[in-house]
């Protein structure tokens, strides 16, 4: 007679070690952005894909903030296309560079950074238009694995940018990382630290 039993037990092993395999919940996203906020918590405003999800783009506010009146806002922004294209980090940042431009005019910009993989850009629009108010923002762009990434920090509070916000978040937008997976190893992710591109 057979142990029925250990048969089930065998069953139920091995059902464990498949789910195991197969079963962890893997990201929405082959690539992950992983940012620290500084001094309080935000909230997502929105999250959206265009171009059959050649660009994805994901927007916070503080969550005491308004999303539409704004004082201080974060956007992730993902571009695959620009990563298929073998763009340069660093020649990147001057065509978002140039967007503001075109909004705004006439906008002061200082490089941070300057590498092919990895550029950042301050930029202050001083005067405001009939659409958009005066701002400053900090720009990070690096290439992931597999997308071309821009992490903009932005505040329309000009007054505070050089003397407190820069100096806050530059090293937040710096330490940023990129976290390339399909599967979710790392313990420490926090997903109110993470946004899936």
């Amino acid at each position: 007679m057979k142990n029925q039993p250990g048969q089930l037990y065998k069953i139920f092993f091995i059902f464990l070690a498949v789910f195991g395999l197969f079963g962890n919940p893997p990201a929405f996203s082959y690539e992950t952005a992983v940012l620290h906020y500084p001094d309080r918590d935000w909230k997502a405003v929105s999250y959206e894909r265009k171009d059959e999800e050649q660009e994805i783009i994901a927007t916070f506010v503080p969550v005491y903030d308004d999303p539409v009146n704004w004082n201080e806002m974060l956007i992730f922004h993902s571009y695959k296309w620009a990563k298929q294209a073998n763009e340069n980090a660093d020649s990147f940042i001057e065509t978002i560079i140039g967007y503001e431009r075109e909004k705004f005019g006439k906008i002061e910009t200082k490089k941070l950074k300057s590498e092919a993989d990895d550029a950042i850009m301050q930029w202050c629009a001083y005067k405001s238009t009939s659409k958009n108010p005066a701002q400053c923002a900090l720009v990070r762009v690096a290439k992931g694995h597999e997308t071309i990434v821009a992490i903009n920090y932005l505040t329309r509070n000009i007054n505070s940018f050089e003397s407190h916000k820069k100096k806050l978040w530059l090293p937040v937008l710096a330490n940023a990382t990129m976290y390339y997976s399909y599967w979710r190893w790392n313990p420490t992710m926090n997903k109110a630290l993470c946004v899936e591109l």
